[in-house]
C-alpha cells in the first residue's frame, strides 16, 4: 500500500524526515489540504521520505500503540470487553511493536483507551513502507481493503 492507497482512504498523509520521524510539512496546515494538495507535498522532496498519518478527526482514524506483552494481554481484555476480536483489526508492525487502527465511530472512541498510548487528534503514525532510520521496515500485520 502506498501514498495513493491512503489518500484514497481520506486519510491525510503527509512527507515525515526518514532520519528523524519528524514531519516535513507543517501538521496544521495539512489537515486543510485536498488530496491533489497533500500529493503535491511529496512530489517536491527529492530524497526519499517516510509517509505520516495525521491521526484524529483529519483522517477519522485513531491509533493504539502497544509495545510489550503486558499491556497487549490488557489490551486484549478491553477489546473483549467492547466485543471486538483483536484478529480483525488493522494493525502495523513497528520497530517497539504494534499500532493497532481503529476507524472513529459511535461503537468505540480513543477515550475507551485511555490507559494505552493513543495517538488521536495532533498526532501522527508513520505508515507502511516507512522506514526507521535503523532499517526496520513498518509492515501491514492485519491489512485491510477499506477502512
Amino acid at each position: 500500500m502506498g501514498l495513493n492507497t491512503y489518500l484514497n482512504f481520506g486519510w491525510k498523509v503527509i512527507p515525515f524526515d526518514p532520519t528523524n520521524k519528524r514531519p516535513l510539512f507543517s501538521v496544521n496546515q495539512a489537515v486543510f489540504l485536498s488530496k491533489e494538495q497533500l500529493k503535491q507535498n511529496f512530489d517536491k522532496y527529492k530524497q526519499e521520505v517516510n509517509l505520516g498519518l495525521i491521526t484524529g478527526n483529519a483522517s477519522g482514524v485513531f491509533v493504539v500503540d502497544i509495545e510489550d506483552k503486558e499491556s497487549l494481554d490488557k489490551f486484549k481484555k478491553r477489546l473483549i470487553s467492547l466485543g471486538v476480536n483483536i484478529s480483525f483489526i488493522p494493525s502495523v508492525k513497528t520497530p517497539r511493536g504494534t499500532h493497532y487502527y481503529f476507524k472513529q465511530s459511535l461503537l468505540y472512541n480513543s477515550s475507551d483507551f485511555s490507559d494505552f498510548e493513543v495517538y488521536d487528534n495532533g498526532s501522527c503514525v508513520l505508515l507502511p513502507p516507512s522506514k526507521s532510520k535503523e532499517g526496520f521496515v513498518y509492515t501491514w500485520v492485519k491489512p485491510f481493503i477499506d477502512f
